[in-house]
């Protein structure tokens, strides 16, 4: 195998120290030492995702590696251990999900998935949920779809859209009684130590003192085999299919196009349209494999005009009793500071006026017909 660079170690420490000395916040006017750590240099770089948004340009443009990972680095890696590992083998690539990866015993705390595409309501059903005083759910966690820690690192800074680690770092912020800034280096550390996924969900529930976890994660209805992990992972998991018209959906994705990352390679109405039909059908897919006990469909329309009798539903479906604490989303803390639907701080109380807004704007003629027949299936009138 090749090596990832061309330069020797001795070339690459020396143009490492420079760049260190010329980037560092601290007074430095001597040459670095190769066996000085990077966080002795600079004490931001203790956090290794600051390290390597720094530092990750200028390796690929001046030493020539594309691949270097935060895992890669650590708070006690020295300039000349970063070096050693820019000369060796490439890195391998990342192996296909494997049942070591899964718990012997599944997890037998209680959890829910909320199935939604993006722009689906799914950010404000959360924030209902988590009113509750036995439900924890929390920003987007992203978590099943990864094998371990690392490859969910590896995979998200690939394909680009780094807010996808905040969710996280924000939970266990809240439940541990940490700072973000601390949180994120925690999980730095355990992303580090490649801890299994299950692991981590393990961690959210044995550090919350609500019993019963909600993962709300839309990207988990983009491949059906995400979803179907939770199976492998969890002990008779739940799951809520949370459904919005199709042309309600594609509005807002439209309105958000230059916002929001997630959108901007969605080019017209029936791209998004298409991201609507195609998740939506995998949740379908899945959910035609779990017993009717465990999965329940909800139309966000039917959640903000019957907002109270839809929270009396939901906590039959989960087993609790109803709490009134549900029907105000926007009292107390409720993470709401993260990632999600970046409208949900301008307002303060659910606006049942928002339901038909999208009329104005967008006719459902311009739906496909397998959307019309799928939007028919959910009940809506076209």
């Amino acid at each position: 195998m090749n090596p990832r660079c061309r330069y020797s170690e001795q070339e690459i420490i020396k143009r490492i120290s420079s760049w260190c000395l010329k980037n560092t916040t601290a007074s430095l006017s001597t040459e670095i030492e190769a066996d000085t750590l990077f966080f002795e240099v600079d004490e931001r770089w203790e956090h290794r995702l600051i390290l390597w948004r720094e530092i990750n340009p200028f390796v690929k443009e001046h030493i020539g590696v594309s691949d270097l990972y935060p895992d890669e680095l650590n708070a006690r890696l020295t300039i000349r251990q970063l070096a050693k590992q820019l000369t060796s083998t490439p890195l391998e690539t990342e192996q296909p999900p494997h049942s070591d990866h899964f718990p012997e015993n599944k997890i037998k705390d209680p959890t829910l998935f909320i199935l939604g595409v993006p722009r689906s309501g799914t950010t404000l059903f959360r924030t209902l949920l988590t009113g509750h005083p036995l439900l924890n759910a929390p920003p987007e966690l992203h978590l099943l779809g990864y094998n371990t820690m690392k490859a969910r690192e590896r995979k998200i800074v690939d394909a680009g859209p780094m807010w996808k680690l905040y969710g996280l770092a924000q939970t266990l912020a809240e439940q541990l009684n940490m700072s973000i800034g601390e949180a994120f280096i925690y999980v730095s550390n355990l992303t580090y130590r490649d801890i299994p996924i299950h692991k981590l969900y393990q961690l959210i529930h044995s550090t919350s003192s609500k019993p019963i976890l909600i993962d709300k994660t839309p990207s988990y209805i983009r491949n059906i085999n995400i979803i179907a992990s939770a199976e492998r992972i969890f002990e008779e998991p739940k799951y809520i299919h949370l459904v919005r018209h199709p042309c309600a959906v594609t509005d807002s994705m439209m309105r958000l196009k230059e916002a929001d990352v997630l959108f901007q390679n969605l080019d017209t109405f029936h791209d998004m349209e298409n991201m609507w039909l195609e998740r939506n059908r995998t949740a379908i897919a899945f959910l035609e494999t779990i017993p009717g006990k465990r999965k329940f469909l909800i139309r966000y329309e039917d959640l903000i005009q019957n907002t109270e009798q839809k929270m009396h539903e939901l906590c039959n479906f989960i087993g609790i009793n109803f709490s009134e604490a549900m029907l105000t989303p926007y009292s107390g803390n409720r993470l709401i500071d993260g990632i999600g639907d970046p409208n949900l701080k301008t307002r303060n109380n659910v606006d049942h006026t928002l339901v038909d807004a999208w009329r104005a704007r967008v006719d459902t003629r311009h739906l496909s017909d397998d959307s019309r027949e799928l939007a028919i299936h959910f009940g809506y009138q076209l």
